[in-house]
C-alpha cells in the first residue's frame, strides 16, 4: 500500500502509459506474492487462462484483476490516451484490490489530489 500510495503521490510525472506499466507491474508483484500465481512474466490472456484453471484467486476477485489488467493493456500497448479520471480509477482499483475488505487502512483516507 505505501509503494501504490506514493505512485498515486507523483502520478503527475508519469504519462499514461508509464503509469499502467508501474501500476500493473505493482498489481502484479503483490498478486504473485498473496496468491502465490506466476503473473509478472505472463500476458493477461495468460494469466487469466491459468488463473480460472486455480481456486486461490476467486471468480469476482480474478474478473477485478482481469478488467484493470486489460486497462492496463490497452494503454501499454494500444496507447489509449487514458483521462485523468481513468487513471484515478486505475490507482484506485489497484488500492481496493490490495487493501483487505473492510480494513480502512491509513493510508485508503490519504488525501488523493495529487
Amino acid at each position: 500500500l505505501e509503494r501504490l500510495e506514493a505512485l498515486r503521490k507523483r502520478r503527475h510525472e508519469f504519462t499514461p502509459y508509464e503509469l499502467a506499466i508501474r501500476s500493473s507491474d505493482l498489481l502484479r508483484e503483490f498478486v504473485e506474492w498473496r496468491f502465490r500465481l506466476s503473473i509478472r512474466f505472463q500476458t493477461t490472456r495468460e494469466f487469466l487462462e491459468a488463473a480460472s484453471r486455480d481456486s486461490a484467486l476467486p471468480p469476482a476477485e480474478r474478473e477485478r484483476l482481469g478488467n484493470f489488467l486489460r486497462f492496463c493493456d490497452l494503454v501499454k500497448f494500444a496507447r489509449h490516451g487514458a483521462t485523468d479520471a481513468e487513471l484515478t480509477g486505475l490507482l484506485d482499483t489497484a488500492g481496493a484490490f490490495i487493501r483487505p475488505p473492510g480494513n480502512a487502512s491509513p493510508l485508503a483516507t490519504s488525501d488523493r489530489s495529487g
